[in-house]
């Protein structure tokens, strides 16, 4: 969901349509990939219980735009990483079949936000610092 810079928000109801959208193609997405709740057995003594692998999939996925390594790796052989990582065959498959451009593209992208969080994080501090400094001269 975007929001306008020029103040020309969207109406509240319009805003609330575009999340429920959003959730309904997750949810199918999800759904088509094989990471909706119960899709899977989970892994441990109790085979028959089930589980929701989608967490599993997006720490994979959050791996891939904060590692450089493992992103690497996963180039080489997207399958053959997603099965060493335990995801399920669909998982795998539809990780196979990522727009590598996209991929890339978003690890640049976070990477970028990162830095830029990292250095506004260092602002405050500073800024809170001087300010501090300035009230412990102005009351001594």
């Amino acid at each position: 969901m975007v929001l306008e810079r020029d103040g020309a928000y969207p109406a509240f109801e319009t805003l609330l349509f575009e999340l429920d959208r959003a959730r309904a193609a997750l949810a199918a997405g999800r759904e088509r990939i094989g990471t909706a709740p119960s899709a899977a057995p989970c892994p441990g003594p109790n085979s028959r219980e089930r589980c929701d692998p989608a967490p599993a999939l997006e720490a994979f996925l959050a791996r891939l735009y904060t590692d450089e390594s493992a992103l690497r790796r996963f180039l080489v052989d997207p399958r053959a990483d997603a099965r060493r990582a335990g995801l399920g065959e669909e998982a795998c498959e539809a990780l196979a079949s990522i727009d590598r451009v996209g991929l890339e593209l978003a690890v640049r992208s976070f990477a970028g936000k990162r830095s830029r969080a990292s250095r506004f994080r260092g602002a405050q501090g500073f800024l809170s610092e001087l300010l501090d400094r300035a009230r412990r001269t102005l009351s001594g």
